[in-house]
């Protein structure tokens, strides 16, 4: 009997828990929303103007590579125009400016018409390494093998026909440094 009262009164106290808990989750007011995903954050970023750059060239060596080097060496001098000389632009519409469908080019700071796409780059160093890495611990590139196998990872100062590119001397690569008011005190 004793038993039987105290499972009446289990299901009794969990009956009066539910319905407490129901009658709870019905009092409050039923509507769809959507989930707040919104979250606050401020950040001042100040933009800043480029000036300098530095090009590193990691040539592939191989002789299967030697059509692609050809387009590098024509598309680098546009690259280095692009980065001292750049177009001028409209500013509301940002698109390059022509004059007789010629594009127009900044000369420093400023343009003819418009204004320029991004200041100019005053200050510019260009070096290259090859892929000829070498075979530390192999005598497969070594230093006596022919056609530059083993550049040691080095800056390379040497021209296309043979000899050196005076101009990289001493460190291997070009520096660029043009008269202006943002190069006062540099090496020219």
């Amino acid at each position: 009997m004793m038993h039987r009262l105290t499972k009446c009164v289990v299901a009794l106290g969990l009956t009066a828990g539910l319905g407490t808990v129901s009658a709870a989750c019905l009092t409050r007011p039923e509507s769809l929303s959507d989930p707040s995903l919104k979250t606050n954050f401020t950040a001042m970023i100040r933009p800043q103007v480029v000036d300098k750059v530095d090009l590193l060239f990691v040539i592939d060596n191989s002789s299967s590579m030697g059509d692609k080097q050809d387009l590098l060496k024509q598309a680098v001098p546009d690259l280095v125009k692009r980065l001292v000389t750049p177009l001028c632009i409209d500013e509301s519409t940002r698109l390059p400016v022509r004059n007789g469908g010629q594009l127009i080019y900044s000369s420093g700071d400023s343009c003819s018409q418009g204004i320029p796409e991004f200041p100019a780059i005053v200050d510019m160093h260009i070096g290259i390494v090859s892929s000829a890495l070498g075979a530390p611990g192999s005598s497969q590139c070594n230093d006596t093998t022919s056609r530059h196998d083993n550049d040691h990872g080095h800056l390379l100062d040497r021209k296309a026909g043979g000899g050196v590119v005076s101009e990289a001397a001493p460190a291997n690569f070009l520096a660029w440094f043009p008269p202006s008011d943002k190069n006062v005190g540099k090496p020219s």
